[in-house]
């Protein structure tokens, strides 16, 4: 069984996660998992570096710059998302976890719903 945790920022999202781990269940982190991916030499970081050198000083990813690039220009955050979303979602396809939990910040935005059997929307006021 797979079970997203979304919901918007400050939702409460990570608190959730967190009993789930005190449960003993693992949780995929999707922010986590990007994180790792833009690390030098992985994946994300050499396809971002690719497609956004600009955002790179002495090898090293700028991430205010590369979020200030995104965040104005719907193009380049489309191009990013387009460059990261798969490789996180390969790396969620290859967990054998039963049941799955994963939090998904993005999860109807970047199309994912389907894969899951179940989807906890976490709100708050």
């Amino acid at each position: 069984m797979r079970i997203a945790i979304t919901g918007t920022i400050g939702s409460g999202k990570s608190t959730v996660c967190a009993r789930l781990r005190e449960k003993g269940y693992d949780v995929f982190d999707c922010d986590e998992v990007n994180r790792f991916l833009l690390e030098p030499g992985n994946e994300g970081y050499l396809s971002v570096k690719e497609v956004f050198p600009e955002c790179f000083a002495n090898e090293k990813l700028n991430k205010k710059k590369l979020s200030a690039a995104v965040f104005t220009d719907e193009e380049k955050r489309r191009t990013l998302e387009a460059i990261m979303h798969p490789l996180i979602l390969k790396q969620l396809k290859e967990r054998q976890d039963d049941p799955l939990f994963a939090e998904v910040p993005l999860l109807f935005e970047a199309g994912w719903d389907s894969y899951f059997d179940w989807k906890i929307l976490v709100v708050t006021d």
